[in-house]
């Protein structure tokens, strides 16, 4: 849903803000403990390769697959630990937790005033 929110993807932009609740579902409901992270992982790896196929002319389909499967690790194991945090906290961060997540680690990956002006 993330993807399809993008303009040159269709611009359905109001689905922003219903995107990560099947993420949340299957996170806090569905999957067994041991498992917990794969949805965000998969959220993670999915939303970023939308984003690097836009690349894939210039550099090839396996990079953007294997970039996107990295990064869909990464998701993973800060999903591990999303929900020990959430449980910790009584679900008192829950709306916020992971939105400052995705936020915090889209800034690092694209590029922003830091990155951009160390070209």
């Amino acid at each position: 849903m993330l993807i399809v929110s993008w303009p040159a993807s269709g611009n359905l932009w109001p689905l922003v803000f219903i995107a990560f609740v099947p993420m949340f579902l299957a996170q806090f409901r569905f999957m067994p403990r041991r498992l917990t992270g794969l949805p965000v992982g998969v959220a993670f790896a999915c939303y970023w390769f939308g984003g690097f196929q836009m690349a894939s002319s210039l550099v090839g389909m396996w990079p953007v697959i294997a970039l996107s499967i990295v990064i869909g690790l990464v998701g993973w194991l800060i999903g591990s630990f999303d929900k020990r945090f959430a449980e910790r906290t009584r679900y008192r961060w829950f709306i916020v937790q992971f939105a400052l997540i995705w936020v915090a680690i889209d800034l690092l990956v694209q590029g922003n005033l830091v990155t951009a002006s160390m070209s």
